[in-house]
């Protein structure tokens, strides 16, 4: 599964946390941290 989820392109808008890359804290923080990446990279 994606980490998460492209909501929007332009502007950009991504949906992130646990529910994409695992129940708990690490999951929230590994979401976030794919979300930024691509937020930064797009």
């Amino acid at each position: 599964p994606e980490p998460f989820i492209v909501a929007n392109e332009s502007p950009g808008l991504v949906i992130a946390g646990d529910a994409f890359a695992g129940p708990r804290i690490e999951g929230a923080f590994l979401s976030g941290w794919e979300a930024a990446n691509y937020l930064l990279k797009n």
